[in-house]
C-alpha cells in the first residue's frame, strides 16, 4: 500500500468512526455551534478526566499491537530496566504503564 493510500485509508477510518460512534451522541440542535458548559457536559459527562481515561482505554489495543521485541522502545526499556536499582522511582508519562512498564 502506498504512502497516499494509507492515508486516504486512514481518512475514511476517522469518518466512519465520526459517523458511527461520535455524531450520533451530539444532539441535531448542538451541531453546527459550539456547546455549551451544560452540554458539553451531557455529551461528555461531568469528569473530563473520564474522557481522557476512556480515549486512552480506546487507542491502548492499536498501540499495544505496534509493541514487539524488534521495536526500539522495547529495547529502551529494556537497557533503562538495567540501569535501574530494585524499587528506583520512574515517572511513565504514557498511556498509563500500558502496555509495558520497566
Amino acid at each position: 500500500m502506498t504512502a497516499d493510500e494509507e492515508e486516504e485509508a486512514r481518512r475514511e477510518r476517522l469518518q466512519r468512526f465520526l459517523a458511527d460512534e461520535v455524531w450520533p451522541r451530539i444532539p441535531a440542535e448542538v451541531r453546527g455551534h459550539a456547546p455549551t458548559k451544560a452540554e458539553r457536559e451531557v455529551l461528555l459527562g461531568d469528569d473530563p478526566a473520564d474522557l481522557v481515561r476512556a480515549g486512552y482505554d480506546a487507542a491502548l489495543p492499536a498501540y499495544a499491537a505496534l509493541e514487539h521485541d524488534t521495536w526500539p522502545r522495547t529495547r529502551w526499556l529494556r537497557e533503562l530496566s538495567a540501569l535501574l536499582e530494585p524499587g528506583s522511582a520512574v515517572l511513565e508519562n504514557g498511556l498509563r504503564g500500558s502496555p509495558r512498564s520497566p
